[in-house]
């Protein structure tokens, strides 16, 4: 399957999709791991970009934490297997954060791995049980970025918001 996207600028994108399939048919132990990698061209420039959109596991423990770290850096690793790119965006929910009475450990794993966090600023993009920063995006080589930024302001879902994550 290929995917080309014009933004009316000039930039045209392509993403092409070898196959699709079920995590467990690609790798045995991702069968439980929520993420997805696509590697984008720039038809102009030949660019490559890998976007790689991840949901990591919930929960408020430390070893819940534990689980996290392990399971992106597998998912990086996985991913570093001899493709290329010239950006690599990493870029979801996260389920960690900072004051939550565990150790955050995904945000050095991330420094360590030489990506910068594309919000200078943290905002609250969860706000349910906890007004959290959940939500991020990754990039490397790091990149002047221009995100558009909602705060969860409010408990959320309610009448007006179905889902209890803020997009960045």
């Amino acid at each position: 399957i290929s995917v080309k996207y014009d933004d009316g600028n000039g930039n045209v994108w392509e993403c092409t999709f070898p196959d699709i399939a079920e995590p467990a048919l690609i790798e045995p132990q991702c069968s439980s791991w929520r993420c997805v990698t696509c590697l984008l061209e720039h038809i102009v420039t030949g660019k490559a970009v890998c976007v790689q959109a991840v949901h990591l596991p919930s929960g408020e423990e430390q070893s819940d934490e534990d689980v996290r770290e392990t399971v992106l850096g597998d998912e990086l690793k996985l991913f570093g297997s001899g493709v290329k790119s010239d950006v690599h965006v990493v870029c979801g929910d996260f389920n960690s954060t900072r004051d939550l009475g565990y150790q955050n450990k995904v945000q050095p794993l991330m420094r360590k791995k030489k990506f910068a966090n594309a919000v200078a600023n943290p905002f609250p993009t969860y706000n349910d049980w906890t007004a959290a920063t959940f939500d991020y995006v990754f990039v490397k080589p790091k990149l002047p970025t221009h995100p558009v930024v909602d705060p969860a302001a409010i408990p959320i879902p309610n009448e007006t918001e179905g889902s209890d994550h803020k997009p960045l």
